[in-house]
């Protein structure tokens, strides 16, 4: 809750208080001030609460901002919130099994590019978004499997695994 100390939040509060004491002085609109900041409240809370409990982003993270988001083979979960994240996953080492990587996409965009010769099984899932992948197949609601042309042609028990969840926002997966 310490954000909610912070001079970040209370400069938009503050800003956007202006902006509406503006518009109603000058266009006689009636914009309810008080209702409209506790929404904005809420919305700000819910991001919290799927962003987790601390403030500090990782490498991994995209969280309101635009961003090559880094990757390694030590990292499993990759996230963008109400941003654009670019995940480039060609250099992606495979373990011995399979390996395993969540991608989340919550208010916002991702694109992906993955290993064309690479083993590579893709569950995506979507509510009220959009999940695109190389085949041109796509999911908007619901789940989808995509495997890529090197999975379906060898009996390989060693492959990555992306698990992929959009919700209102889109991701594409391109294979380079």
């Amino acid at each position: 809750m310490s954000f909610l100390f912070s001079g970040i939040f209370w400069g938009v509060v503050v800003v956007i208080l202006g902006v509406i004491i503006i518009i109603n002085a000058v266009f006689g609109t009636r914009i309810p001030i008080f209702p409209l900041l506790f929404g904005l409240f809420l919305i700000w809370l819910g991001v919290r609460v799927m962003t987790g409990p601390s403030h500090r982003k990782t490498p991994q993270q995209a969280i309101f901002e635009e961003k090559k988001i880094e990757t390694d083979s030590t990292s499993g979960k990759y996230d963008v919130v109400f941003g654009k994240g670019m995940i480039d996953l060609t250099g992606y080492k495979l373990k011995e099994g399979i390996t395993r990587i969540e991608i989340n996409t919550i208010f916002g965009s991702s694109e992906i590019k993955i290993d064309s010769a690479m083993p590579i099984k893709i569950r995506a899932s979507s509510a009220f978004g959009s999940a695109r992948m190389p085949d041109k197949s796509m999911v908007g609601f619901g789940e989808n499997t995509y495997r890529s042309e090197v999975l379906k042609q060898t009996d390989t028990k060693n492959y990555l695994l992306i698990e992929l969840h959009v919700v209102f926002g889109s991701a594409e997966v391109y294979a380079k």
